[in-house]
């Protein structure tokens, strides 16, 4: 089993993820109570939250953790893994279906949810789900309890290969039951964000760019440098980096390669052309990678003036990339630099 390429493309990858992709299995409701087992006698408090995971020592054992709020688990009997990944930022609950599953499709694009709903363990609320996930030609089921509360957000994972979930569900209910939660759920979201176009102010109002909320939802990263975005019909994205100082704009195709390349060193640019958008120069690069598995296209357009260096990214799978340009094109072409 390739452990390390599944915890690193499926379930480490940030909650910020926005979009909205297909549509998950409807929530059930009425569950029973869960509880801790008697045989979890060993305790591990997540690194971000008010959040402790009671374990049988007998049954599994701690491996790595991580700076950024993740800590892996391996079954002693080696037929499974587990991981926490505990992040700072506050999320509602019932938003984390469609996180967890465009998290997912980052891995595999027929990523599903086959299992959805609301468990009550230990006194509190939780989401369980289950989902397919296929990486490095590999069929994997995961099955997590999810939940957003006032001090932070929890993913508590199992996983292991779909021939052998079945024989392994007893074990990983009763390490999931192990959670405790010591916050508040977190609140759902007071309003609908705006519909129309929203202005985003780049290095100080010194450039901008413009979305349609109609299509296009922010999300979240510690990054003050980073805005990203993800298309509310789902699988395409956004990133927009931007930094004060400058550098020559001829250099930056090749930096943006490089870029590419430090996660696929197959990566190459497709084609590159200089264009005039809304009175400024910019390269458009068209460049395609592999990560995680997935064949990317990119559509970027980067820049570097009097406003700093900016560099806007759109991206989704090769196959998808003939049904999502126009947009792409739309959000790309929204780029402006102020008058100076």
């Amino acid at each position: 089993m390739r452990r390390e390429s599944i915890l690193t493309c499926v379930v480490a990858i940030p909650l910020a993820l926005w979009a909205q992709n297909s549509s998950p299995a409807p929530a059930q409701t009425a569950p029973e109570a869960y509880s801790k087992t008697a045989s979890a006698t060993k305790q591990i408090k997540a690194p971000f939250g008010d959040f402790v995971v009671w374990f049988d020592p007998a049954k599994w054992q701690v491996g790595k953790t991580s700076e950024t709020g993740e800590v892996e688990f391996e079954k002693t009997d080696g037929e499974g893994y587990a991981k926490i990944i505990s992040e700072k930022v506050s999320i509602p609950t019932d938003t984390l279906a469609k996180v967890a599953l465009i998290n997912a499709k980052h891995a595999d694009p027929e990523a599903k949810i086959v299992a959805q709903e609301k468990r009550t363990v230990n006194g509190r609320e939780v989401l369980m789900m289950q989902m397919d996930v296929t990486a490095s030609g590999v069929p994997f089921r995961f099955y997590g309890y999810y939940y957003g509360g006032t001090s932070g957000t929890i993913q508590l994972v199992t996983f292991t290969t779909q021939t052998v979930f079945a024989k392994n569900v007893p074990d990983f209910t009763n390490f999931l039951d192990g959670l405790m939660i010591s916050d508040q759920p977190a609140p759902a979201s007071a309003s609908a964000a705006p519909e129309g176009p929203t202005v985003v102010p780049l290095n100080d109002g010194k450039a901008s760019i413009q979305y349609d909320t109609k299509k296009w939802r922010p999300e979240a990263d510690e990054d003050v440098t980073r805005k990203r975005f993800a298309m509310r019909r789902g699988d395409g994205y956004a990133i927009v980096i931007s930094e004060r100082i400058g550098i020559d704009l001829d250099a930056l195709p090749n930096v943006a390669l490089k870029n590419a390349q430090s996660v696929d060193p197959n990566a190459h640019i497709v084609s590159k052309e200089k264009r005039t958008v809304n009175g400024v120069d910019v390269w458009f690069v068209k460049l395609e990678a592999t990560a995680s598995g997935v064949p990317f296209t990119y559509y970027d357009y980067l820049y570097a003036g009097k406003a700093g260096t900016i560099q806007l990214i759109t991206f989704t799978g090769q196959n998808l990339i003939s049904e999502y340009e126009a947009d792409f094109l739309e959000f790309l072409n929204s780029f402006r630099v102020a008058a100076q």
